[in-house]
């Protein structure tokens, strides 16, 4: 799959990376936009490595590819039932969020 420009602009606006270091970073993964981008950024990093920096640089970015493709497979809305269904399993209540209450006692809004 070919990298458009668009991939290019997407990327570039949503990690802050220059054009130049996507493009050689491109041509250094074989036109992995993912694993592109985590080149580049950890080829930024000032970290002193034992050995061949191109291969940690080539490590941090499949990290960083892996990441990437869990973060993007999982949604919000499944994350946050999830985690009501376990609080419910553990017998906990989840909390309520109190919209529109005033305090009796001094007249304020609930929780300011």
């Amino acid at each position: 799959m070919a990298v458009t420009a668009k991939d290019l602009r997407d990327a570039r606006n949503k990690y802050g990376l220059g054009l130049a270091e996507l493009q050689q970073a491109l041509n250094l993964t074989q036109g992995d936009l993912l694993l592109a981008v985590g080149y580049a950024k950890a080829r930024t990093l000032a970290v002193s490595v034992h050995g061949n920096r191109h291969q940690w640089n080539l490590n941090q970015a499949r990290t960083f590819k892996e990441t990437e493709l869990k973060h993007s497979a999982s949604s919000s809305g499944t994350q946050t039932r999830i985690g009501r269904q376990r609080l419910i399993r553990r017998g906990k209540k989840p909390r309520a969020i109190a919209r529109n209450r005033v305090c009796s006692s001094t007249g304020r809004a609930a929780g300011s």
